[in-house]
């Protein structure tokens, strides 16, 4: 008697769990190409390089990236901070081979108390007053920052103002992210000497 009820007992938990694995399989799942397809199109691809989704801030990421991590201190120590935070615009974000590419402790020099002024101007010009992938900048031309500084975008080589695009794009919760290969308009004449001494 106890062999037949354990042979029953395994016998419902074995057809439990086909019955949930079956269920399991039945899902509607997306096929990759459509999820690509979905991706590309969203983030306005032009090819290179698809954008990425995350739901962190703008900010947040940066900060916490292995490739643009000393651009987001900068970021977060500009009086510009709360606004990237609560704004969705386009962050052109240099990466960290491209500022320690200047020889100095960029990060350093620019958390001085005497060049604030610098790097606020520095972030601005950083940052598009409108969230737009690398894909809906095509075409545009020009691109106008949060300080009111007008920027060209060649959409052939890809660069804003001279500075060529890394085409890493991250689309978060709080606007969208591009990378660059060095910083726009740097160093300022005002950081330059103080780079020279």
């Amino acid at each position: 008697m106890k062999r037949i009820v354990k042979r029953v007992f395994l016998f419902g938990v074995m057809n439990c769990f086909l019955a949930c694995a079956e269920q399991n399989t039945n899902k509607q799942e997306l096929p990759i190409e459509k999820v690509e397809s979905d991706a590309k199109k969203n983030a306005g691809h032009i090819g290179r390089s698809g954008a990425k989704f995350n739901d962190e801030s703008a900010l947040k990421y940066i900060l916490g990236s292995d490739d643009y991590n000393m651009w987001g201190v900068l970021c977060r120590i500009s009086s510009k901070a709360k606004e990237i935070n609560s704004s969705k615009y386009t962050l052109l974000c240099p990466n960290n081979k491209a500022l320690l590419a200047y020889g100095m402790d960029v990060v350093s020099l620019l958390k001085k108390p005497e060049n604030i002024g610098l790097l606020d101007k520095l972030v601005e010009k950083h940052i598009i007053n409108q969230p737009l992938t690398i894909g809906k900048l095509e075409g545009v031309g020009e691109l106008k920052t949060i300080g009111g500084d007008i920027l060209v975008f060649d959409s052939e080589l890809l660069q804003v103002n001279g500075i060529a695009l890394t085409t890493d794009q991250m689309i978060t919760k709080q606007g969208i992210i591009i990378g660059l290969f060095g910083c726009i308009d740097f160093p300022d004449t005002a950081l330059a000497k103080q780079i020279a001494r």
